[in-house]
């Protein structure tokens, strides 16, 4: 049985787009949380919730794929919205925020290397 290691996005301009196939995934748990310690020594924490964050990184991204994230990383300041990811695989699906790593052009601009994008999830889950 293959694994669906497809992301969707759903853009904010309405259309929906595949993100090629990625070399790597990664979720990063952020505890929404603030440790405390008393006047005795005392430790506790006081944890409300955990956000999450998806780092999706290519070896090698053509520059049309390139050209498409970057659309959609644009289209979060242009209209003011998150983009809709949804990663079946994991049952993921959420408006998240797209922040983009530096562009390493090699091949006469033909294609990216090393690249990747973060997605932080806009709402936090428990």
């Amino acid at each position: 049985m293959s694994k669906d290691l497809r992301i969707i996005v759903t853009t904010p301009a309405g259309t929906t787009v595949e993100l090629p196939l990625y070399s790597t995934l990664t979720e990063q748990t952020d505890p929404q949380e603030t440790d405390n310690t008393t006047l005795d020594g005392t430790l506790y924490t006081d944890f409300v919730n955990n956000r999450r964050a998806w780092r999706v990184a290519w070896e090698k991204l053509k520059a049309a794929d390139y050209d498409t994230i970057r659309t959609i990383y644009n289209q979060q300041y242009q209209y003011e919205m998150y983009a809709k990811y949804t990663i079946p695989e994991y049952g993921i699906s959420n408006r998240m925020k797209m922040n983009i790593s530096d562009r390493n052009i090699r091949l006469n601009g033909e294609i990216i290397e090393g690249f990747s994008i973060t997605l932080k999830e806009q709402y936090a889950v428990s």
